[in-house]
């Protein structure tokens, strides 16, 4: 008598394993997504403050990187830009702004998350709902 896995019983393993990563996968890909959202708000909420603090000492808030690196260099556009997302300050003046990230690659390209001076976040990217604030 032979001893060993029919082909059936192969076949039938193979598809439960196909199952599995059919549903695992999917689920994978949206936890990792959230950690980057959730990575990007980080620094969009550091930019922030850093605005904030160049509020103070200027009485205007600036959309030039470089300007609010003079004062907190932890956000030079060069350490603060990564191959998944890409920040922009945007409607800078004296009583408000809001900053951008946009999503550079993947499944979720071109999608924004925003935060303005009263730390509201915002944008069109569908992880946002996810999060709690």
């Amino acid at each position: 008598m032979k001893k060993g896995f029919t082909l059936a019983e192969l076949t039938i393993v193979i598809i439960i394993i196909a199952i599995l990563a059919a549903i695992a996968i999917p689920q994978f890909i949206r936890v990792q997504e959230r950690a980057k959202v959730s990575a990007a708000i980080a620094k969009l909420d550091m930019i922030r403050k850093a605005e904030s603090i160049y509020h103070s000492l200027y009485d205007n808030y600036t959309d030039d990187f470089d300007e609010l690196a003079t004062e907190v260099p932890e956000v030079a556009a060069d350490r603060i830009n990564t191959t998944d997302w890409s920040f922009e300050i945007t409607d800078a003046n004296e009583t408000a702004f809001t900053v951008e990230a946009t999503r550079e690659r993947g499944a979720y390209a071109n999608k924004k998350v925003t935060i303005n001076q009263d730390g509201e976040i915002g944008g069109d990217h569908p992880m946002i709902a996810t999060l709690a604030h």
